[in-house]
C-alpha cells in the first residue's frame, strides 16, 4: 500500500513577483485604469469598513495609544457576495478587477488590524493615500517584450519593456 503522505510542504515551483514602473504614452487612458481602480478599493474599504467592529477595552497611554483593543474584521465568505453585487453596480472596468479590489480591501484592513492591536496605528478607518492598480494574472498576457493589461472586455493597454533598464536581467 503507497503512503499518501507530503514528503515535503513547500510548493513545488516558486515564483518572485517583481514590481516595476514602466514609462507610457497612454497616459490618460492609464490614469483611469487607476482612478478607476482606486474608487473601487475606497467603496470596497467603506463597505468592510461599516461592519468592522472595533471595542476599546481600556483607556489611552500619554501617546495616545490604546492599551487594549479588540477589531472583529468581517469574514470574507459572509460578505463577498453582496460586496462584489454592490461594486458592479458602479464598476466601469472588467469584471476581475473587482474581485482583486476585494481582496486588496481585506488585505489592507487585515494589515491595519495588525498594526492596531501592536498600538501603532490609529482608530481611524485606514485609506488609500497613493493610487495604484495590482493586476490579476488573468487580466494580463505577456508577449515577448509587452505586456497587454485588460481595462474592460476588448479594450487594453500595452506596455513595451524593451529598452527598460531590468530587460538585461533576463526576467522579460
Amino acid at each position: 500500500m503507497r503512503s499518501l503522505r507530503l514528503k515535503d510542504f513547500t510548493p513545488q515551483e516558486e515564483y518572485t513577483y517583481l514590481t516595476y514602473a514602466l514609462k507610457n504614452d497612454k497616459r490618460e487612458e492609464t490614469l483611469f485604469l487607476i482612478k478607476e481602480y482606486k474608487k473601487l478599493l475606497e467603496k470596497a474599504i467603506d463597505y468592510l469598513w461599516n461592519k468592522t467592529r472595533v471595542k476599546v477595552k481600556s483607556t489611552t497611554d500619554k501617546r495616545g495609544r490604546h492599551k487594549s483593543v479588540k477589531v472583529n474584521l468581517p469574514k470574507k465568505k459572509d460578505v463577498y457576495k453582496q460586496l462584489r453585487d454592490e461594486l458592479e453596480r458602479v464598476n466601469t472596468l472588467a469584471s476581475h478587477h473587482v474581485d482583486k479590489a476585494i481582496n486588496e480591501a481585506f488585505s489592507i484592513l487585515k494589515s491595519w488590524r495588525k498594526r492596531v492591536l501592536k498600538g501603532k496605528a490609529s482608530l481611524k478607518k485606514p485609506r488609500v493615500k497613493k493610487a495604484y492598480v495590482r493586476v490579476k494574472s488573468t487580466l494580463r498576457k505577456v508577449v515577448n517584450e509587452e505586456v497587454r493589461i485588460t481595462v474592460r472586455p476588448h479594450d487594453y493597454l500595452t506596455f513595451s519593456w524593451g529598452n527598460a533598464w531590468f530587460r538585461e536581467r533576463g526576467w522579460s
